[in-house]
């Protein structure tokens, strides 16, 4: 993902798993997702400084820090 939350990249599992493509999320931004800004997912990056908290924008900056487990 780039910093607006842009997906650039898949892996063959992934198109395995999900039968998307990277071609196939094109103008998807995970940050203005619904159902994921609702279920409190960008909340747990924001408070693991990978993202700015839930505010309907997309971040001007890229993540702070790794957010690995």
């Amino acid at each position: 993902m780039d910093p607006q939350s842009r997906t650039v990249e898949v892996s063959a599992g992934f198109e395995r798993m999900w039968q998307l493509r990277v071609e196939d999320l094109t103008g998807y931004l995970m940050l203005e997702d619904e159902q994921i800004v609702a279920n409190g997912f960008m909340d747990r990056l924001a408070r693991r400084g990978c993202w700015p908290p839930s505010s309907g924008r997309s971040p001007t900056r890229a993540p702070s820090r790794s957010c690995s487990t």
